[in-house]
């Protein structure tokens, strides 16, 4: 082997030939968990293709006289020991290659050089935007929208900081990054979907959503009701919050308001996220788009998943309903304690059982809708009373 001049090049120790050009660094975006092959990002393993610095080292050179390994090591270089089987496909975290490159014809005539391998975080998915809907002023189908006013729901549930959100026209001009909308504070547009851009600044590592803009007619606007399913399953002790509905500004209502005069008189009542489901029972979620709620209802019929301590109350049974004076609730399994909760979440009534019957005043409570809890033990179940 010729031992010519050591030098350092680029953090590596090289002879003076092989006459190379230095590597470079090479960045990939963390895009997949290489673990389990769920697509979650942030496992710090992604894919290099380690053959690209075959290209650099040998440029104005006959690639054709040399070879060229990486190795983990930078004793593995030195010795020609263990290469890397698959360069062009080497999944890695953050990581030091070292790079031999050797005469073909002369093996030992080789040099010996490294270079560093990045992982960039990508940012996490843009969840769904819904749809914008601007009044067209002048009937021309044509409104100005400030697209920064999106920046925050765009930038929901990301993890890193320093991002960057641009807006584009096409999917296309989005995925190369090129020719955004340069006045996205005051962008003028008919109806028509955008994209939205987020990556880390100076990265190339991003994401795209689509946003869909609607462009309504010179009139009163009243948003549609949210969407989801009309029956949904659920488990003792959830709310109205574990419900699947898509929309913007969720309300809940004891009914479909249809024909009804509005709270507070009581006929339609808001209910808070926090009341508790009850087996059977119908909810009726609106949205409010731009200050304004939709004036038709989503209904949602709820049944309760049995487990083992819903058999508990299986000899429930409580009346009147709807009581004036005196609520009766009967089990045939003892009672512990029975509370009333009210339509705004707020505990009225506590009481102590410790039976399997009891009687409960109501005459306190005022006109409206009320959800008792019947507590047996570790096991639970809700009932809707209402009071007159």
């Amino acid at each position: 082997m010729k031992k010519l001049l050591l030098m350092l090049l680029f953090g590596g120790i090289v002879y003076a030939q092989p006459n190379i050009n230095p590597p470079v660094d090479i960045s990939e975006c963390d895009a997949i968990n290489f673990l389990n092959q769920t697509g979650t990002n942030y496992d710090g393993i992604t894919e290099f293709d380690l053959s690209y610095n075959s290209i650099v080292m040998l440029a104005g050179l006959d690639a054709s006289l040399y070879t060229v390994s990486y190795h983990q090591t930078s004793g593995g270089a030195e010795e020609g020991l263990y290469p890397i089987s698959a360069p062009t496909n080497y999944y890695s975290a953050a990581a030091t290659i070292y790079a031999r490159v050797a005469e073909i014809t002369n093996p030992e005539n080789y040099v010996i050089t490294s270079f560093n391998l990045i992982v960039v975080p990508i940012p996490n998915p843009i969840p769904e935007i819904p749809t914008v809907y601007l009044t067209d002023g002048n009937g021309d189908g044509i409104e100005p929208i400030d697209l920064t006013s999106l920046d925050n729901q765009v930038l929901t549930g990301q993890e890193w900081t320093n991002l960057e959100v641009s807006y584009y026209v096409s999917e296309t001009l989005a995925q190369m990054g090129i020719s955004y909308i340069s006045n996205p504070e005051s962008y003028v547009t008919t109806s028509t979907i955008i994209y939205v851009r987020v990556n880390a600044t100076g990265s190339a590592c991003y994401v795209i959503k689509d946003i869909t803009i609607e462009v309504l007619a010179d009139e009163p606007f009243m948003p549609p009701p949210p969407t989801g399913s009309s029956e949904q399953s659920f488990t003792q002790g959830e709310t109205l919050a574990d419900l699947e509905v898509e929309g913007q500004n969720i309300q809940w209502y004891d009914n479909d308001g249809e024909g009804m005069p509005d709270f507070p008189d009581g006929t339609s009542q808001p209910l808070p996220l926090t009341t508790l489901l009850v087996d059977g029972e119908t909810y009726y979620a609106s949205q409010t788009i731009n200050g304004v709620e939709s004036s038709q209802r989503l209904a949602v019929t709820v049944n309760l998943i049995l487990g083992n301590d819903d058999f508990i109350f299986n000899g429930l049974r409580y009346y009147p309903n709807p009581a004036n004076n005196v609520l009766n609730i009967e089990n045939a399994v003892e009672i512990n304690s029975v509370s009333i909760v009210n339509a705004l979440g707020q505990k009225v009534i506590t009481k102590t059982v410790n039976g399997n019957a009891v009687q409960i005043d109501v005459t306190s409570l005022s006109k409206g809708i009320y959800f008792v809890t019947v507590n047996s033990g570790s096991a639970s179940k809700t009932i809707k009373i209402i009071t007159e």
